[in-house]
This record gives structure tokens, sequence and C-alpha cells, in this order.
């Protein structure tokens, strides 16, 4: 049987196949001929050389039917790898929002009041807002030899959700900041084989599901009806340092957002030639002021928190707290 009649036998049982799987089929019965050449005639047959060819093709029967695309990716395996990061939907209407406490080198004071300003507002839930660990022991930087170890941090951590949960009986939402993917940046560099073991994963490492914490991921959003939540470092460095981080966070993300990370309150605001408004906060940190890498933090950092309130309609309220000798401020 001539090559043309094999082809045109293996297009009638296969209509729907690509050329080139037909062309492959043929080539492991008639191996003396390439996958090319078989995919060749294929393609005449079926006047896909060209919009020409196809216009002077006679016999129909032969062509392959429109596919839908998403068929056809699979078929030639071109379906994309997602890399899609979905935002978390925050449930809460009320929550208190703590940020870059930084445990173990934290304000017991700043925390004490940023707890007790949540509990005399009444609110109904906790926002762990990233660097809530520092995990100094797994970071790039020389390591002071009476620094706690990773094993102290935690149990400080797990100490810290005690006291949170003894103070306002609240669901707590656990967001990773750029400290806290220290961890599993040390893991990929220096042991790579325990980098997908879910024991090794910062969720598991602390123990957030036995906790009843929900877990956000380093890259996610959290969505608190029109308002954006980040920690601060999901956008990557910036070409410059704004003096006002909120003023930065308008400039980047164009939306209503609220973040931490800068370790600075900051407010700023803009509408657009249609009158609607924008606007971005910075919050404070917890953490000492002083800390000995940078002794002189405390002329651009301040300690506060914040707490929002969102509306069934989507919008929202802000208070952006500082906390100055201890006392709350707005």
């Amino acid at each position: 049987m001539e090559r043309r009649e094999l082809v045109k036998e293996a297009i009638k049982a296969n209509i729907n196949a690509p050329s080139r799987t037909i062309a492959r089929m043929l080539h492991e019965k008639y191996p003396e001929y390439s996958v090319d050449s078989w995919r060749n005639i294929a393609r005449t047959l079926r006047g896909n050389n060209g919009e020409n060819k196809r216009k002077q093709l006679k016999d129909k029967s032969l062509v392959r039917p429109n596919q839908n695309p998403a068929v056809v990716g699979r078929e030639y395996n071109l379906q994309p790898v997602d890399l899609t990061v979905k935002p978390y939907v925050f449930k809460y209407k009320k929550p208190l929002i703590l940020s870059d406490i930084h445990l173990p080198y934290h304000d017991l004071d700043a925390v004490v009041a940023a707890v007790n300003k949540g509990v005399d507002e009444g609110v109904d839930s906790i926002l762990l807002n990233g660097d809530t660990l520092d995990f100094y022991q797994v970071s790039r930087f020389s390591k002071a030899g009476n620094a706690p170890s990773i094993r102290e941090e935690r149990e400080m951590f797990w100490e810290f959700i005690s006291y949170l949960k003894d103070s306002i009986d609240v669901p707590i939402i656990f967001k990773v900041g750029n400290h806290e993917d220290r961890l599993a940046l040390y893991i990929r560099q220096n042991a790579p084989q325990f980098a997908d073991l879910h024991e090794y994963s910062l969720k598991s490492f602390l123990n957030l599901d036995e906790l009843g914490i929900d877990y956000v991921e380093s890259r996610q959003k959290i969505i608190m009806g029109g308002l954006t939540v980040l920690h601060g470092h999901e956008a990557g460095d910036s070409i410059f340092s704004p003096v006002n981080p909120a003023r930065g966070a308008f400039l980047k993300y164009k939306a209503s957002t609220l973040a931490g990370h800068n370790h600075q309150s900051s407010s700023h605001f803009e509408s657009n030639i249609r009158g609607e408004l924008t606007g971005c906060w910075s919050t404070g940190c917890l953490c000492q002021m002083t800390p000995e890498y940078r002794p002189f933090a405390y002329t651009k950092w301040n300690h506060g928190f914040a707490i929002v309130k969102v509306e069934k309609d989507g919008s929202f309220d802000v208070s952006n707290y500082r906390i100055i000798n201890g006392n709350v401020h707005t």
C-alpha cells in the first residue's frame, strides 16, 4: 500500500488527532520513514500547507474538525503552569491588624497596648500581618552569639498565641512576611532535598492547623471589601524609598491598600478625575526601636497598629493608631 493511502487510513481512524500524532503512530509501524515525512503527507492531505492549498483541497473528509483551544493544548501538552496567586478573602468585619512584631525582639509594652485597644474596640478577629517572627538565626546576616535559637523563637510564638487567645477570644489569621520567608529560603539554599516536604513548611513548623489559625501565603493579597491588605514586601524592592510609605504604596498599587513592613505609620489620599477616592495606609511596628543592627531606627520607625471596619457593601474605615510611650493615639 502506498504511503499516502496508509496516511489516509490513519487519518480516517483518528480524525480528531493532530497530524503530528498520526505521524508518530505511523513511524512506530514503519520506522524506516521519519516522523516528519509522515507528517508532511498528512498535512498535504489535510490542506495544512497554506491557505491556498486548503482552498484547492478537493477531499474535505480528512480535514480535522475545528478544535477548542483547550483541547488542542492538552493534545500538544501545552497547558500552562498556573502561577496565579489567588487572594485571601477576609470574612470578618472588624479585625485588629498587628504587623512587624518580630518575636522575640518585640516591644512588650507596645504589644500589650495594641491588644488592649483591640479588646476595648470589640474586634472580631486578629490579623498577624507579616513578620510576626524574626527568624534571625536563618537570616543572611552575621549572628550574635547570644541570640535566641529557632526553637526558643517558636516557643515564644506559641506563648504569644496563647496570650492573644486569653486576651481576645477571636479567630486569628497569620500572614507570611519577608522575615518568615527566611525559613523556606534557608531550606532551599542549604537543604533543598527537604524543600517540598510538608513537615518543613512554615505552616507545619508553627503548628498553625493545630492552633486553629488560618494561613495566608507570602504573596497572597488579603481582600477586605474595597481594601487590599499586604505585608508590604509583595511588590519586591523599589527603586526609591519614599518618605511617606503610604504614598509609595499608592504609586505601586493604584488602589486602596494597607501594609506594614516599613515600620512607619502614614497615610495618603488621592482622587481621580471621576472623584473616586483612593486611600493608602502603612502601619507602625510592634518591635524594639533600637535593634543592634539598626540602632537609630527610631528616627523613622514608630510603634503602631490598625483596626479596620468593613461594611456589607465593601466600604471600610481604617483607624491607624500610633503608640507613644505605651499610650495609643490616632
